[in-house]
């Protein structure tokens, strides 16, 4: 799907199959998430230190951009090349790196 649809084959929604994701309404989705994800763990009363994040499994680097506005470090990988260059061309994080893994984790 990376050579096909890229944008839907990260964040599923027919009507935007064939390549009509806005690009600027693809990455916001991702932000979106991690703020609902930042936000529960502060109302939970959870604190930690924002250092470094992996986003294993990154594609194009919907949630690892939104993960660059939270954390010091974050890195992205995925295996697909097509993906991981995908992600690097729209990076505008100094922050964020992006690298191409062959390790295939399964649950």
């Amino acid at each position: 799907m990376a050579d096909v649809d890229p944008y839907w084959s990260i964040l599923v929604d027919p009507s935007k199959i064939d390549n009509k994701w806005n690009l600027d309404e693809f990455y916001s989705t991702g932000r979106k998430q991690v703020k609902r994800v930042m936000d529960f763990i502060s109302q939970n009363g959870i604190t930690f230190q924002k250092f470094s994040a992996l986003d294993y499994g990154c594609g194009v680097g919907r949630l690892s951009e939104a993960l660059a506005d939270v954390f010091s470090n974050v890195t992205g990988v995925d295996f697909s090349r097509k993906m991981i260059n995908l992600a690097k061309a729209h990076n505008r994080y100094g922050n964020l790196n992006y690298e191409v893994t062959n390790v295939i984790c399964y649950p």
